[in-house]
């Protein structure tokens, strides 16, 4: 019979380690990591807040809000913060499609500490007649108050830095913006379909997510020097657009930016865009040329895409980048300056010659 021994570390093993492990879950329970909690839920009276950040440190972190369900009625007044679970979370965000379709819905105001408002955040609110926007506010994705029928025709936020909305109901063919906007928000004028004219004043920097989509009669706009960026599908199908600048303080164009703006058949782009992105001049088949400045380092696929009558495309420095290839199509001839680097024949498929002006 063999006698059986028992070490010393085995002792430890068997009797103390369930002892260190307790130890450190609790150590852990009391400390600020968070990670178990992002991204929950929890609800006091007709809005849910769902958990965005959390540091037991401090007793704080953030949340985003939206309607605990379709039914919420009557005047809402979003908090700017909420406690729950002895932790005090600051409201930042609306996110997407937070309160479509509450048709209960009257008047919703929204607190300072909100920065961004998502997509469709308040589509089909049909009820929805009047709603506060705080200057806080930088961003407002497309869509976000679609079908909005009782609200205001023009909606800004309270400072009328963020024109949110544009839905005239006296037909008016043409608008000038204040020059107090600096942002034209997602959407603003999508499918205003009698509208013709705009101004866009100096004091804009931005225009964001179909900002002017489907404006099928916009013959004439004018990109200000200020602007930096136009968002993704900014002037999607406005058809009766013939000629666009881009000015040289535009850095990006933005996936599908001018897709299937039909009529158009000049457009000049600055001299600092770096990036177009996919479709950006999709189905544009009036288009015959384009001139693609030095700055340009990567074109998206298909950026051109069902250009039809495209036949001469310019490029003033290198050859861009082009990440998944297939930017231009039949009939593009690809003209370059001689000096400059990177071309081949072919190049993404289509001829290259030599650009002598």
């Amino acid at each position: 019979m063999k006698t059986k021994y028992l070490s010393y570390s085995g002792v430890v093993s068997r009797f103390i380690m369930p002892f260190i492990m307790l130890a450190s879950l609790l150590v852990f329970s009391n400390s600020g990591c968070d990670w178990n909690r992002i991204g929950s839920k929890f609800t006091i009276d007709q809005l849910e807040y769902t958990v965005h950040t959390e540091d037991k440190a401090s007793k704080t972190g953030t949340v985003s809000v939206g309607a605990a369900s379709t039914n919420i009625f009557g005047n809402i007044g979003i908090p700017a913060s909420v406690a729950n679970g002895k932790i005090n979370y600051s409201v930042v965000r609306v996110p997407a499609y937070a309160f479509s379709e509450c048709s209960r819905l009257t008047s919703i105001i929204i607190p300072d500490s909100v920065t961004e408002i998502g997509q469709n955040a308040f589509a089909d609110c049909s009820t929805l007649a009047s709603i506060t926007i705080p200057d806080s506010v930088t961003s407002i994705e497309k869509g976000a108050f679609s079908k909005c029928g009782k609200l205001p025709p023009i909606l800004f936020n309270k400072g009328k830095k963020i024109l949110a909305r544009y839905s005239p109901s006296n037909g008016d063919t043409s608008y000038s913006i204040p020059d107090t906007v600096t942002y034209i928000g997602g959407s603003a004028f999508e499918s205003c379909s009698r509208l013709k004219s705009i101004v866009i004043p100096d004091s804009v920097t931005e225009i964001d997510q179909n900002a002017f989509a489907e404006c099928s009669n916009l013959a004439s706009v004018i990109i200000p020097n200020s602007v930096t960026s136009i968002g993704g599908g900014a002037f999607i199908e406005c058809t009766s657009l013939a000629n666009i600048i881009i000015p040289d303080s535009v850095t990006s164009i933005g996936e599908f930016a001018f897709w299937s703006c039909s009529g158009l058949t000049s457009v000049t782009i600055g001299n600092n865009v770096t990036s177009i992105g996919k479709y950006a001049f999709r189905d544009c088949c009036s288009l015959t040329s384009i001139t693609i400045p030095d700055s340009v380092t990567s074109i998206r696929a298909e950026a051109f895409y069902g250009c039809d009558k495209l036949t001469d495309v310019y490029f003033k420095g290198d050859a861009p980048n082009l990440p998944e290839g297939d930017a231009f199509f039949f009939p593009s001839v690809i003209y370059y300056k001689p000096g400059t680097k990177g071309w081949k024949n072919p190049w993404d498929g289509r001829p290259t010659k030599e650009w002598v002006e």
